[in-house]
């Protein structure tokens, strides 16, 4: 009854141009009326594997022509044409016109119709039926398929054994000896090696790399285990782990994403940090992903075990200046325009976040007592820098070629006026703070006379006041006798002690300058690649409002480099 029920619940109703179900019916176009001419249309029916398809001509009425070459009716398996049909009869290939029924040799035939132009007279054209009827493998299959017993089924075959006989993987061939598996448990191996593991036989049996060896919760190396009669192995309850790594360490400035099943730690485990962008990139080449090895350990390919480090990215503005000229006179910045802006209470000045943990400033500056410093504001208001971020000088390092001068002294000197502050703590980088680049030796980094610059600051205003809010402006560099001729210009006899070195350079525009609480910050020029780097720092000028002075980066990147990389683990 089963087989019955699984029948019906195969059949489906015929479809025109191809079938797929048990049994069905064809015909001709327009059946049973004339069909049309210039007709040329195909059937492909299939039954299910262990079937093939008995079809039942009921009705032919077809244009009569020798070999059928006009209208035709055509039965075809994939390899060849089995039968052609046209007049009222059946005919074979090549035999005698007789038979009304045709059986396939496989499971698939093709049944095409062809009418051409030239039929004067109607005709009706064929219908047939067809069924899906079972193949007797044990006997049709012209050799033994099974050594001992074949049993046919409907719509199949299976292959049976003698008593003390087990059939094998090939479901044909029956031994008389039955073999183990090829493994006790899984994710482990045998020694030793052998192509057949039959009665008798006994492993040692270990894990596979990466996995470790349990009984009762209890670690163990290895165990013995033997091939019974019945292809069963002893001992086959222990189990083969993968090991586990254990959450993967945090690194700063990163997420980690897991490549596999996510929060899997076991052994083959696959994760990656990321850096959080645009703030922080990758130190190195490495490519942060990391892999739970057999070692219990997170392991990268090029690396080991070493962390990746996530550094800032350096001159990324994600709110770029606009150009507008003017500080004295200023406009207004917005948050994000100068995210490496470091704002110096006392003494009132400005400086440059150039690492997680540097700041950039003018010697004038840093050798003054009581440093106080904020970033990550615009607005330097007593309210606004309870929302901004203290930093905290850990170590001052003045350059060492500048010259101090002693207590009520006018400086008249300001060569080599650039230092370095190394915070006590990393600063966390996000919109509005992030450093500014540190320039290398190429001719991009030429500071050119008419290259804009941006200049930013809380200093002085044209009204004479400190601004609250941070000012910029965009001033070209200029060339260094235009900026001395102006200056002697003054008939100040004092302005004639001052020196000029190459370690300077000068900017500005007539009424555009930096000014007193300006000092240390950064003249940023924006690079290639679209980055900011320090060109200079505010250094000194004789009056606001006219030329100003910056020291020239380009001369110290030795110094800077060698500073920080001698004392960032101090």
């Amino acid at each position: 009854m089963w087989i019955i029920f699984w029948l019906l619940l195969c059949l489906t109703a015929s479809t025109k141009g191809s079938d797929t179900s048990m049994y069905g019916e064809i015909h001709s176009p327009n059946y049973p009326h004339g069909y049309p001419n210039n007709v040329h249309q195909s059937w492909d029916i299939s039954v299910p594997k262990g079937f093939k398809i008995h079809i039942n001509f009921m009705h032919v009425d077809i244009e009569a022509s020798p070999g059928c070459g006009k209208d035709y009716m055509k039965v075809a398996d994939e390899d060849q044409d089995l039968f052609i049909i046209c007049g009222r009869l059946l005919m074979p290939l090549g035999k005698i016109p007789s038979l009304t029924e045709i059986e396939s040799p496989s499971n698939k035939i093709t049944v095409t119709f062809h009418s051409d132009s030239s039929n004067e007279d109607s005709f009706t054209g064929f219908m047939a039926y067809y069924v899906a009827i079972d193949i007797n493998e044990c006997e049709n299959s012209g050799k033994d398929i099974c050594n001992h017993y074949c049993n046919n089924y409907y719509g199949g075959f299976r292959c049976g054994c003698h008593y003390g006989y087990f059939l094998q993987e090939d479901q044909t061939t029956c031994t008389a000896s039955k073999q183990c598996p090829e493994s006790v448990i899984p994710d482990s191996r045998m020694q030793p090696f052998l192509s057949k593991h039959l009665s008798k036989i006994i492993m040692n049996v270990t894990c596979l790399e990466g996995y470790e060896m349990y009984h009762n919760k209890a670690r163990i190396t290895a165990f013995s285990s033997e091939c019974l009669e019945n292809g069963t192995w002893t001992n086959s309850f222990h189990e083969c782990k993968p090991v586990d790594c254990g959450p993967p360490e945090q690194v700063d400035n990163s997420v980690v994403v897991y490549l596999t099943e996510s929060d899997v730690d076991t052994f083959g485990a696959k994760i990656q940090y990321m850096c959080e962008e645009p703030y922080y990139k990758m130190d190195g080449k490495a490519d942060g992903i990391y892999h739970c090895a057999a070692d219990i350990m997170w392991r990268n390919a090029k690396t080991g075990i070493s962390l990746p480090t996530c550094i800032p990215v350096c001159g990324n503005v994600t709110n770029p200046p606009q150009p507008i000229q003017r500080i004295i006179k200023g406009e207004f910045a917005e948050e994000g325009n100068f995210p490496w802006q470091v704002y110096f209470e006392i003494p009132r000045a400005g400086g440059a976040l150039i690492g997680e943990q540097w700041v950039l400033t003018s010697a004038t500056v840093a050798e003054q007592d009581g440093l106080t410093m904020y970033i990550g504001t615009i607005n330097v208001g007593r309210e606004a820098l309870k929302a901004a971020t203290e930093i905290k000088p850990e170590k001052i390092f003045l350059h060492p070629s500048y010259n101090i001068v002693t207590e009520g002294e006018r400086r008249y000197n300001y060569d080599n006026d650039i230092a370095l502050i190394k915070l006590k703590d990393k600063v966390k980088m996000g919109y509005q703070i992030s450093p500014i680049c540190i320039p290398n030796e190429g001719e991009e980094f030429e500071l050119l006379q008419g290259r804009m610059g941006f200049i930013s600051g809380w200093g002085r205003t044209e009204k004479g006041y400190l601004s609250q809010r941070l000012r910029y402006a965009q001033i070209p560099v200029e060339n260094m006798n235009t900026c001395k001729h102006h200056i002697f210009l003054n008939k100040n006899p004092e302005t004639k002690k001052l020196v000029f070195t190459d370690n300077m350079f000068c900017g500005g525009l007539k009424g555009i300058d930096s000014c007193q609480g300006d000092n240390g910050g950064a003249y940023a020029f924006k690079s290639d690649d679209s980055t900011y780097f320090v060109g200079g720092i505010v250094s000194w000028g004789v009056e606001c409002g006219s030329y100003g002075f910056y020291t020239k980066m380009k001369n110290y990147i030795e110094w800077i480099n060698k500073t920080i990389t001698e004392n960032s683990h101090a």
